[in-house]
């Protein structure tokens, strides 16, 4: 079975568990993430746009802090840290990591409207 046919059948499973809570919606939406991942690794499913540009700011900033501003290209950027999943004692297991661009209003940063 091919990746794309596991995908399709991940993704279901993840639909068919929304709104329900428990370790079967955790390890749904792992299953599919992990999925995903090899999709675009193996290319039947490209890369977005703000996946490449996360990828390369986090190339040339490989040690920027959550929250800390840097610039590329003329653009500011600033670096997200949340929490992905967390185990029974409340305890984060994975993170996640996004680049957001900022906008400058009277000083002020904030996300494209």
């Amino acid at each position: 079975m091919g990746f794309l046919t596991q995908l399709a059948e991940a993704k279901a499973k993840l639909e068919s568990k929304r709104g329900h809570y428990g370790s079967g919606i955790a390890a749904a939406r792992a299953a599919y993430s992990y999925l995903l991942g090899m999709c675009k690794i193996k290319k039947p499913i490209p890369y977005t746009e703000k996946e490449l540009l996360d990828k390369r700011l986090s190339e040339v900033f490989p040690n920027a802090k959550s929250m800390q501003i840097v610039e590329l290209d003329g653009v500011k950027y600033k670096n997200s840290h949340s929490p992905i999943s967390s185990n029974s004692r409340k305890e984060v297991t994975s993170w996640d990591q996004e680049w957001v661009k900022v906008y400058s209003v009277n000083s002020a940063y904030t996300r494209n409207p």
